[in-house]
Formats: structure tokens, sequence, C-alpha cells
């Protein structure tokens, strides 16, 4: 009797598993995994580094040689739109220079015609509109300086009538909405609205409004939108101000500001789930990790780890779980691994890592 495989239904499941064992079979190729990747601009030599990082361990393992920002000098301060374009900082040109991040190959090339020219000034600070369309750098004297990035090529034009005043202002700031844009100047923070649709920014009634403290030299918001946290380097002062959800307006929280002997802020960043907050402290060489009130917003000292020599700049990785700094004058980057329950650092393996000359900003790709 002959046996038709319509008659028996197993008989077709048997010949599509035997027509799979056929050694002339196509296999299927998975694609590659996206890995993050780490971002340093080196100021003196003019080049941004870039590393692979580890997602298991938080290691760093370079991704080639670092790249030139030439004819741009002193690559500073960085920002890395959708994922797609990092934008450079320039100090020393005066200028902008962007490159497409290759997200699958992992690699960075300048676009055409970068770097871009502006309205010139010393580019300190970099901020980046929630909406990937704007781009907002202090440049000492002119103000700041307003850039729209072309999403297909990451060409940067400058928004109708920037710079925007500001002129000696630093530490660019944007809220997690988009609404309000922050600088800081002398014993000063100056808050500006954002246009959504021209990306141009206008002070608000009372603007610059004067706040008890010397020289910001970093800022950040909780991840709540609910604080603003400033540090002063030399003055061992770290301060936090309430946000206005409506208007943007500051006040200094009451316990403000926190002040811990020989500890010399220059940044500070705050992990996803707003519990801790992190500051590279120069002089003494390490990182600091400060507990957050979730009521008041206030930061008590927790402890510290060691760092390189003076390390300056700090980052996390997309997922809080790895914290980097750049130590400016031991040429390196040191890694810790976060505890999420207590906020303490361990140095990964293999830190710190190898960076060009005056490692300045850095960041995080997702």
């Amino acid at each position: 009797m002959r046996t038709s495989c319509f008659a028996i239904p197993g008989c077709l499941l048997l010949a599509l598993l035997c027509a799979g064992c056929n050694s002339g079979s196509t296999s299927v190729n998975m694609p590659a995994p996206v890995l993050p990747h780490l971002f340093v601009t080196n100021s003196a030599d003019d080049t941004v580094s870039n590393f692979v990082i580890d997602t298991k361990t938080g290691a760093l393992t370079s991704a080639g040689a670092p790249i030139p920002v030439s004819p741009a000098h002193n690559p500073g301060a960085l920002a890395l739109v959708n994922n797609s374009f990092l934008v450079v900082a320039n100090q020393g040109s005066n200028n902008t220079s962007v490159f497409k991040f290759d997200s699958s190959a992992g690699t960075l090339t300048q676009v055409s015609g970068s770097p871009f020219s502006d309205s010139g000034g010393m580019h300190m600070g970099i901020a980046l509109h929630p909406s990937d369309k704007f781009i907002y750098i202090t440049a000492m004297p002119f103000g700041v300086i307003g850039l729209q990035i072309n999403p297909s090529t990451g060409a940067l034009n400058p928004i109708l009538g920037s710079p925007f005043g500001q002129n000696m202002n630093s530490n660019p700031l944007l809220e997690a909405a988009g609404k309000y844009f922050y600088t800081t100047g002398f014993q000063s923070i100056s808050i500006n609205s954002v246009d959504p649709s021209t990306g141009k920014i206008s002070p608000i009634q009372g603007s610059p409004f004067p706040f008890t403290f010397n020289n910001m030299t970093g800022v950040t918001l909780h991840p709540s939108g609910k604080f603003l946290y400033g540090v002063e380097d030399g003055y061992m002062n770290l301060h936090t101000y309430t946000v206005d959800p409506v208007s943007g307006v500051l006040h200094e929280a009451q316990g403000s500001p926190t002040f811990q002997p020989q500890v010399d802020p220059w940044n500070i960043v705050i992990e996803p789930s707003g519990k801790f907050a992190f500051t590279p402290n120069t002089t003494r060489g390490t990182v600091a990790t400060w507990k957050i009130d979730p009521v008041a917003g206030t930061l008590a000292w927790v402890g510290e780890v060691n760092a390189g020599t003076f390390p300056t700049y700090i980052t996390l990785d997309s997922t809080g779980a790895f914290l980097y700094v750049t130590n400016v004058r031991s040429n390196n980057i040191s890694g810790y691994k976060m505890d999420a329950s207590t906020g303490t650092l361990t140095p990964v393996a293999g830190s710190p890592f190898p960076a060009g000359s005056f490692p300045a900003g850095i960041i995080a790709s997702q």
C-alpha cells in the first residue's frame, strides 16, 4: 500500500524536518549585535578616541587609532545626535566638527563640510535639544551659538538670530522636554525659553537670576526634572536647585549648598534611577559618590574611589551600570562598575585605559 503524505499529516511534518537536515540547505545568518562605544576627545592631540564597551565587564577596547579632527584644533565637549552623528566643539579653532557614527561597524567618519564655521568664539560647552534637531554651544565671548543639524548628512546651519547673548556664560543645559535652556555665569544662572519649531532661545522674565556661588564648572539635571545641580571646583560646594515645572525658574533648595572639606568637584553626573550622583574631584584625584535625598534633592556624602591625575569630565554608559572619567594629566580613562543599591564604585578590570593627550570630553553611545 502506497502511503500519501497528504493522507497522513505526520509525513508532511517529517518532510519539513528532513528538508532542514539537507547538507545543501541555506543557513540563516543572524546580524551581529550592536556594541556600545565610548568617545573621548584628546584636546592636545587634536583627535577623538573610539572605544568599545564590554557590556558585561565595562572594560574598554580601542576601536582603532584616534581619529583626527584636523584642520580643527583642541576638541572638547561632545554631543551624540540620534546615535548617528558625533558633534565636537573645538575650543582652539572656534568651530564644530561632525562625524558620522556607524553603529554596526563601530566607525567614525568626518562628514562633508566638517568642521563647520559659525559665529566664532571659544567653544566651551555643548547641549543637545531632546528633539535631536538643535545644538547649542557656549562660545566666549560671543554668547550661545544655536545650530540646526541635518538628520541625513549631519551638516550644521546657524539658527536664525544666533548667537544669543550671554557672552561669558558656560555649562549649557536643556531640561528633558526641551522647553528651557540654562547657562551659568559669574554668580548667576540664565534661563531661556526654547522655540520648538525654530530652536531660537529667548531669556525668560527676570533672567539672569543672581545666586550665591562663585563660578560653576559643571551642572546637570535630576532624571525627574525636579532638581538642577551645580558644582564649584576649588570651592568644595555642591548646589541643589528646585525647578519650577511651569516656568523653569530655579530656587536654591533648603540645606544647599552641600560642603565637603577637601573635595573639589569639577563636574557632576546622576545615574538613571536618580538615587546617586557622582563627581570627579580634580586635585584630590578621586571620584565621589553622593546620595540624593528623594524629597529635598540635596546631596549627602557616601565615599570616594581613586582615579587618575586630575579627573575632570565624567559620563555613564547607556545602562547606567558603568561610569567613566577622563584623567587629563595622566592621559587615561578610569572605568567603574556602580552598585545600584549603594552607589559604591568598583574599578573595572584593566582600568585605567590609555587615551590620547589631555583627554577632555567624554560620551557613550546607545
